[in-house]
């Protein structure tokens, strides 16, 4: 396999990544939906209470964005460029 054809399975899958950060950004911003959060602090552990689990959460909601941004940067840079013609 060549250069080429991994950097260009790479984009995709950089691309793809980015999307789905990008839509667990989304998510995690809407308000009076369920939404899992894990507790760093001991253990990592999920937490299961509905009222607090209900609102929007503006971490996660920041991590996951951030997240699509860096898998959007490298899908671009991975992308397939066009030869110049001179």
């Amino acid at each position: 396999m060549t250069f080429i054809m991994k950097k260009s399975k790479l984009f995709y899958v950089f691309a793809a990544l980015a999307v789905l950060a990008l839509l667990a950004g989304i998510y995690y911003s809407i308000p009076g939906v369920y939404h899992p959060l894990l507790f760093f602090d001991h253990a990592i552990y999920l937490i299961n209470v509905p009222k607090i689990n209900a609102y929007s959460h503006h971490k996660y909601t920041a991590v996951f964005l951030m997240v699509a941004l860096a898998f959007f940067f490298l899908a671009y840079l991975l992308q397939r460029r066009k030869k110049a013609i001179a």
